[in-house]
């Protein structure tokens, strides 16, 4: 019963509703939307192009490859060119290309031995020999 006499000692409350605290809000997030609203189109019209220029044209496709037919005809010569012809592979080994026919002609030269393995080199290494230690 404590409760009774605790709310007999209190104010009754105001009948209305507390208009400003209830508006204020309202209206501070309205004015700080259109605030906003105003910094971003200034924004906007600063940054963006202005009314009647044109962007810029969007970049070409490259050509990576104009002429197909020309430039098989040209891979072709320059392979058959590299495989009927004498030349250095490395001058400096003594490395050199041959024709294809000649090394043809000299596989066929060698008979049924033209494909047997080829031999070790003469300063082949020998075994890894483990040592122990004491």
């Amino acid at each position: 019963m404590s409760t009774d006499a605790a709310r007999k000692d209190q104010p009754p409350e105001a009948p209305g509703v507390p208009v400003l605290r209830v508006l204020g809000p309202v209206f501070g997030f309205a004015v700080f939307t259109g605030l906003t609203m105003g910094a971003l189109k200034l924004y906007y019209d600063r940054t963006t192009l202005p009314h009647g220029q044109v962007p810029p044209r969007a970049m070409p496709q490259p050509g990576l490859q104009l002429d197909p037919p020309g430039d098989l005809k040209r891979l072709l010569d320059a392979q058959h060119e590299n495989l009927s012809h004498y030349g250095w592979v490395d001058r400096d080994h003594g490395v050199i290309r041959i024709p294809i026919t000649r090394a043809m002609e000299i596989l066929a030269g060698r008979g049924a031995a033209a494909f047997d393995p080829v031999g070790a080199p003469a300063s082949a290494p020998g075994p890894i020999k483990e040592s122990r230690r004491p």
